[in-house]
């Protein structure tokens, strides 16, 4: 578990942070010239450098402003600070709470523990000014009671760390598994299972607006050949440029574009009448005739070329998926067989004849 035994100590007098280094540090200490560290505080408090200690690391500041100052280097450098041990009268200057704000803002997870003997706010201002992580601690403090107060900080400080290290790295682990269940790997586009969902979905939602929505299916031309002749491995890398020109023509955000299986692929377009459906297949032809992937050995063009089917359709049952997924296979295969390179598209109704001619009687009928 991350440990943090760093504290920074806020007071204008330096009597009192010579007691603070006393009751928590105090194996630094040489009797010799306990003495003297009031008086050579001061310069303490300009050095940057911290004060080594068996338990806790302290580092010191005579005024808010200074104490910012270090909470801004320990936060640039890494290195932040547990707690910050704060007097709330410091003038001249900025007091304790209005820098506790400052460092507050600055520092979601530091504890602020004000010492002070008196204040110009009451406990409530302060929990309010400083909504959470803080404590109060009333001057003359005890001893035992500073101790086990900035014990009790610098563990919960290191507990919560250590959690919120595991919870980000469980959402990692969780975003990597959301990755691995919808993504192809090869491609990096929406898999199979992932287009199922969201046809679905699709299907519902323009079934509830009453809106038109399109299909693709898109078939790279004799893709078995390309694979026989150049590899796999330039094969993959021709899926891989495939892919990602479907991705730039179907650019809205509501746009889907998934791989269907082995040189396949389908397009979701939501809100997509039958010309937006004639338009984003000739798109895909003319982009890719453009990308030019050498193919000479295809007996359909010098380059790769697909084959693609299209439906459009204003859904009015629940169960259309499979009906628009049926219907723009089997106009890819008519292309197919009228010599490949190009695409069909019709707009399709998912309300059977019958249902139809009944519906016009009743109609008629009143």
């Amino acid at each position: 578990m991350h440990s943090n035994n760093r504290v920074l100590v806020v007071d204008d007098d330096d009597s009192i942070l010579s007691t603070y280094q006393q009751v928590l540090s105090p194996e630094t200490i040489d009797s010799g010239v306990s003495q003297a560290l009031a008086a050579t505080l001061s310069e303490s408090v300009k050095s940057s450098a911290d004060q080594e200690t068996a338990q806790y690391r302290l580092q010191y500041a005579n005024s808010g402003e200074q104490a910012i100052q270090k909470v801004e280097e320990s936060l640039r450098s890494g290195t932040p600070f547990a707690v910050v041990l704060m007097d709330i009268r410091m003038p001249p200057g900025m007091n304790g709470l209005e820098a506790a704000d400052r460092i507050r803002r600055m520092d979601s997870q530091i504890y602020i523990v004000f010492v002070s003997a008196y204040s110009d706010y009451s406990a409530e201002e302060m929990h309010q000014k400083i909504d959470k992580n803080m404590m109060l601690i009333h001057k003359p403090f005890s001893d035992d009671v500073l101790v086990q107060t900035v014990r009790m900080l610098c563990t919960n400080w290191g507990r919560e760390h250590y959690l919120m290290q595991a919870y980000s790295q469980l959402q990692t682990f969780s975003d990597t598994m959301v990755q691995q269940a919808t993504r192809d790997g090869l491609t990096g586009l929406y898999n199979r299972h992932f287009l199922n969902e969201s046809l679905e979905n699709e299907v519902m939602r323009a079934r509830r607006e009453q809106l038109p929505m399109g299909l693709l299916m898109v078939d790279i031309d004799r893709f078995k050949w390309y694979n026989d002749h150049y590899g796999h491995l330039q094969g993959d890398r021709s899926l891989h440029a495939v892919a990602q020109l479907l991705c730039t023509v179907a650019k809205r955000p509501a746009d889907l574009v998934a791989r269907f299986g082995g040189e396949e692929f389908c397009l979701v377009l939501p809100n997509t009448d039958l010309e937006g459906v004639k338009t984003v297949a000739a798109n895909i032809c003319a982009e890719l005739a453009l990308l030019k992937i050498d193919f000479p050995e295809s007996d359909v063009s010098s380059w790769v070329t697909v084959s693609i089917g299209g439906v459009s359709c204003t859904p009015q049952r629940e169960d259309t998926s499979n009906l628009l997924l049926s219907i723009a296979d089997r106009l890819l295969y008519d292309v197919k067989n009228k010599g490949r390179n190009g695409f069909l598209v019709e707009v399709c109704s998912d309300v059977p004849a019958s249902e139809s001619i009944f519906l016009d009687k009743t109609s008629i009928y009143y």
